[in-house]
Formats: C-alpha cells, structure tokens, sequence
C-alpha cells in the first residue's frame, strides 16, 4: 500500500510540472496541451519531461510558414536549407558539406505496408541489415490518443565511419497513407536548440490544413520494442 501511495505521489508530481510547463510555451498556431495526458493509464515508469517529443520549445519566432504544392503546411527554421525532391513531400539541408544531415518528410501509400507499427519494423530490419551505418542504440515510443490512433516516436544513434548520428523519427497514418518525418544529424554538430525546433515542425505540420501531432488527445504513451513482437496491426 505505501509503495504504490508513493508512485502515485510522483506521478502527481510529474503532472504538475507538465502542466505548470506547458503554460509557458506563447500562443502560436501549434496546438499542444500535453497537460491532459492520463498519467494512471499505460504511461511508461520514467518522468515523461525526459521524453525528447515532450520537451516544449520556448518560441517558434524563428521559425517561417511554408506551403507546399500538396496541401502540406510546415514551420520551418530559417537556418534550414530547403531542397526539391521528388522522392520526399519535404527536404533540408542542416549541413552544406555532410549529406548526411537532413530533415525529410516521406509518404509511402499503405498498400505497401499494412501499418504504421509494421513500417516502424521495416525501418528497423533496413536499419540493422545496413553495413554502412550501424545501429547503436535505439528507444522507440507508441503515443495513444483518445480517437484511437497511435504515432510512433523514436529515436536512433547509429555511427558511419566513425562519426556518430543521431536520428529523431515520428511515423504515423493518415487517409491511406504513411508519413516518416525523420531529422538526422550528427553527435558533435547536434544542439538542443535544432531539436526544438524540430519538435515545433512535428506539432505544426499540416495536412489540409489540420495540424497531425496534437497532444491535446493523448492518452497514453508506452516505450516498446517493436523487434520482440510481431505486428499488432495499429493504427
């Protein structure tokens, strides 16, 4: 009985400071009240303010609107250097020597792969087949909502040549497609600052106009691994 009075006092403690911190992110056009996350309900035994997904950027002046050909709105950073391609529906350049360094923005249509659970698979079997970069380390989150769809969140340290990366992802569906929005950059050029303002391009980004990654419906996050199970077949 005491341990679990003392689980429920930090869990309580937890939500105070999420809610208390929420209040100091401006008023912008990114919806994010992460203050109502069910803190009881399948939440993972780790302060959730730790999560890089749930830190909560100071400002988003930096930051620029851009609109694509395909009903797809972004917050981009100035310093971002934008590309054309055909093989994303977003590109930039975070380095103009390294090719490695980039934030991306895929569709894959869903008759390829079933699920966003089963694409988080895929990346991981391609990832550690790869015999150029090698995984290190990965963390991998599922983020529930009360509409029941899930996003999955992760985050990856992999070394090529010697030089180490890091890679934030977010996987999620939406009306028959799949969307991997991916930011990779290297160990020692990385800042706190870059992922900050990579969490406001998540929370911002658009598809006809409705924002994707509003925290506001979460219920639940749970840290998983998606190697150990086959494919549940979520949304």
């Amino acid at each position: 009985m005491i341990i679990r009075l003392i689980k429920f006092i930090i869990l309580l403690v937890v939500f105070l400071h999420i809610k208390c911190n929420s209040n100091k992110f401006p008023k912008s056009n990114i919806q994010d009240d992460s203050s109502s996350l069910s803190i009881e309900t399948n939440i993972i035994p780790i302060e959730v303010e730790s999560l890089w997904f749930m830190q909560i950027p100071s400002s988003d002046s930096n930051l620029i609107q851009f609109n694509s050909n395909e009903n797809y709105s972004f917050l981009v950073p100035s310093n971002w250097n934008l590309k054309n391609s055909s093989n994303f529906i977003f590109m930039a350049s975070l380095d103009t020597i390294n090719s490695n360094e980039y934030v991306v923005v895929l569709k894959q249509n869903k008759n390829k792969i079933d699920n966003s659970y089963e694409y988080l698979n895929y990346v991981l079997n391609r990832m550690r087949a790869d015999t150029e970069e090698v995984v290190v380390r990965t963390e991998q989150y599922e983020l529930n909502f009360v509409d029941k769809k899930s996003i999955y969140m992760g985050k990856f340290n992999t070394v090529i040549n010697s030089i180490e990366y890091l890679i934030f992802t977010c996987y999620f569906e939406d009306e028959g497609y799949i969307y991997d929005i991916s930011m990779k950059r290297s160990l020692n050029a990385f800042n706190s600052n870059e992922l900050l303002d990579f969490i406001n391009f998540l929370k911002y980004f658009r598809i006809d106009g409705i924002q994707k990654m509003n925290l506001s419906n979460l219920s639940s996050i749970i840290k998983i691994d998606p190697m150990s199970a086959k494919s549940k077949g979520k949304n």
